[in-house]
Formats: structure tokens, sequence, C-alpha cells
């Protein structure tokens, strides 16, 4: 019977590591999530700032969308308007994001100089970030 008890003494040690590792790498993904989000975020919000105009009028605003939406063989050089510049900064941003975070969504909103977007990641708890910042 001491074997017995011993046993289960062991069992319930390996579970609970079991189910410390499990957290951990749970945990260690939605820190990674994390982290490439918010470099997403902030390289949006340096587009948006360097096309103040475009992202006053709203251009840059997108309800929640998967990014595979917004893909689009768009081009830009110097001669472009800054709503066409808006429209490429958000493909490109969209292209890159999904290659990073496939199957990714988010929403881009500027409501009185502070803009907020939202990243949906699937497979992390809360379903994913949300970055605001003054434009």
């Amino acid at each position: 019977i001491e074997v017995m008890i011993s046993m289960l003494v062991l069992a319930v040690g390996v579970l609970g590591y079991l189910a410390l590792q499990t957290q951990t790498l749970r945990q260690q993904q939605e820190s990674y999530y994390f982290a490439r989000t918010n470099l997403f975020a902030n390289d949006l919000f340096e587009m948006m700032r360097l096309n103040p105009g475009a992202a006053n009028a709203g251009k840059y605003n997108v309800a929640k969308t998967s990014a595979e939406q917004n893909l689009g063989n768009i081009k830009c050089d110097s001669s472009c308007t800054a709503d066409e510049l808006a429209k490429y900064h958000l493909a490109n941003w969209s292209k890159r994001l999904l290659k990073e975070i496939p199957e990714s969504e988010y929403a881009i909103s500027l409501s009185t100089s502070v803009i907020t977007v939202s990243i949906h990641v699937p497979g992390v708890d809360n379903g994913g970030f949300s970055f605001s910042t003054r434009l």
C-alpha cells in the first residue's frame, strides 16, 4: 500500500508539472504575440503621423476586418496623393501582418486625435490586443 500511495503522490506531481509547462508555453506564445502586435501598431502609428491629412480625414479607419481583405498590389511613388499613400500603407501593413500572424484581424480608428489599433490574434486567451496613442 505504501508503494501505491507513493505512486499516487508521484503521479500528482507529474500532472502538476505538465500543467505548469502547458501554462508556461501558452503565456510565452501570448507574450510573443503581444510584442509583435505592439511593433505592428507602432509601425502603423508612425505611418499615420507621416500622413496626418489622410489620417484626420479617416482614410486609415478600418472596421474589424481580416488582414487578407486589405491586400492589393497598390503602387505609390512620389506623385501619389495622401489618400493613395494611406491605401498603400494599409495594403503593405496588412501583408506584413498576415505573414507574421496568419488569420489575424484588425480595426483602426481615429477619434479626437487618439489612434486606436486593435489586432485580433487567433488562439490568444483574451482574443487580441489594443493599442492607442495620440496622432
